[in-house]
């Protein structure tokens, strides 16, 4: 057996398949630091220390001095850098042989890769969007020639950065022609697509504590759980709620907080929609009675 290795698992989101990839490394004898944003709005994953975790791992909330100014570009890309600051305090107290970054900003990330390029430490680029590309839309929409400079900019660091990564791994084939195009050798690319943590859910009878607090244990649910952003077209959830409105068994429950749920408010209270139920982000241990 090859010898363990002493590995950082970076997710800033902190979701639920990323730390359940970290407790399989360290049931495998590798000493394991798992590091997510406690300051990010996402729903999380079981992020607190069990009984039965070994020893050698470990998991690491990164809480910023300040609450985290998602909508504000100039304060967030401060921010973002102060969270890649705090994480190489760990990287270098730690001492890892390999980081794996995910959901990480390019502004932290440049941070973090620096360090771990610096100290000699392979560096893993886990690819769950190409920040860049969205970027560029938004921005170029927001703020018209300037956004496209300021997309044009990130899309540069992005590039660079998946270029000097030891290994990139992507969650769709989707994304290798843009490697292809960006310059990154298919050698260094491997394709894992994202999974559901089914090992940490439940199977629980409809009626249950959970669904009887919000009402939901005789109705038929649409439900929706993750992030919400405007670019997730949550006109969708309307639609949906707008069609199934004469049914009375039938609520669309959305599980999620930001732009988009805020945007879901006003809608709903426009639209009269009754049978469109929001909810916020629920603690992990709750989504399997959802």
């Amino acid at each position: 057996m090859a010898e363990p290795l002493r590995v950082l698992v970076n997710d800033h989101s902190g979701h639920p398949f990323q730390i359940q990839l970290s407790r399989a490394l360290a049931a495998r004898r590798h000493a394991v630091l798992h590091t997510f944003s406690a300051s990010f709005q996402s729903p999380k994953g079981p992020l607190e220390r069990r009984e039965e975790d070994p020893e050698h791992f470990q998991i690491e909330g990164i809480r910023l001095r300040k609450p985290f100014q998602k909508y504000s570009l100039l304060q967030r890309r401060s921010q973002e850098r102060e969270y890649g600051h705090r994480l190489v305090k760990l990287i270098r107290g730690f001492e890892p042989d390999v980081v794996i970054s995910s959901n990480t900003p390019l502004d932290a990330q440049a941070v973090i890769q620096r360090e771990a390029h610096r100290s000699g430490r392979k560096f893993v680029f886990w690819a769950q969007d190409l920040y860049s590309v969205a970027m560029r839309k938004i921005l170029a929409r927001k703020l018209s020639w300037i956004g496209h400079v300021v997309g044009s900019f990130y899309e540069g660091l992005e590039r660079a950065q998946l270029r000097r990564s030891d290994a990139v791994v992507l969650v769709t084939d989707d994304f290798e022609p843009i490697m292809r195009d960006w310059g990154i050798a298919d050698a260094k690319c491997w394709v894992i697509p994202n999974w559901a943590p089914l090992d940490d859910l439940r199977e629980h009878p409809k009626d249950n504590s959970w669904s009887r607090h919000y009402g939901l244990s005789d109705k038929l649910c649409v439900m929706y759980s993750g992030t919400l952003g405007m670019k997730h077209d949550p006109a969708i959830l309307v639609e949906i709620a707008q069609g199934l409105h004469r049914r009375k068994d039938v609520r669309v429950v959305v599980l999620s907080e930001g732009l988009g749920v805020d945007w879901l408010k006003a809608r709903k209270a426009e639209l009269g929609l009754e049978n469109l139920i929001l909810l916020g982000f629920q603690p992990f241990e709750d989504l399997s009675m959802a």
